[in-house]
């Protein structure tokens, strides 16, 4: 059905521009389906049109720009509250580096270990990234819990007698 888009796409030196474009400013324009096009790009590098080592970098520095990952639309309440609680820039750039990282890892090895890997299916990858998402989530709070048991906050730092 949209063959005519992966063909108009394939090989080209615009869908880097496009994949860097659409993880970048979906925080100011929310239509933008920037995990869309970053899992199709990824899907067409492990069929070969594009490469996979070019992808991964201009999704994170997209992201990174765009501020962070992870939540719809937390994007931009993240970085409202950090701004509004005067949380350190480099204690802020530090974490939105990680996150833009791992969304941009994330997200395009979905596509390209998934695009010819399940190929012939559709609701195993469905089930496999729901998964995925899952074991990452429950990870992180599992994590997160384990830092504040021990009175620090997600990035090591102590936390204030009060909240700890």
């Amino acid at each position: 059905m949209f063959d005519w888009l992966s063909e108009a796409v394939s090989h080209s030196a615009l869908a880097y521009p496009v994949v860097f474009a659409a993880s970048g400013t979906d925080v100011l324009f929310p239509l933008i389906p920037s995990e869309t096009i970053v899992i199709t790009a990824s899907v067409l590098a492990a069929q070969g049109d594009l490469l996979i080592w070019a992808i991964v970098p201009l999704v994170a520095v997209g992201a990174l720009i765009g501020v962070g990952r992870f939540i719809p639309g937390g994007r931009t309440a993240t970085t409202f509250a950090a701004g509004t609680l005067e949380m350190p820039y480099r204690r802020f750039l530090f974490a939105d580096v990680c996150a833009a990282t791992l969304w941009a890892v994330y997200v395009s090895m979905l596509g390209y270990l998934g695009g010819e890997t399940f190929k012939d299916s559709l609701w195993l990858p469905l089930a496999s990234s729901l998964a995925v998402a899952a074991l990452v989530g429950l990870g992180f709070e599992a994590w997160r819990r384990l830092q504040r048991r021990h009175g620090k906050d997600v990035l090591g730092d102590e936390l204030p007698e009060e909240v700890a």
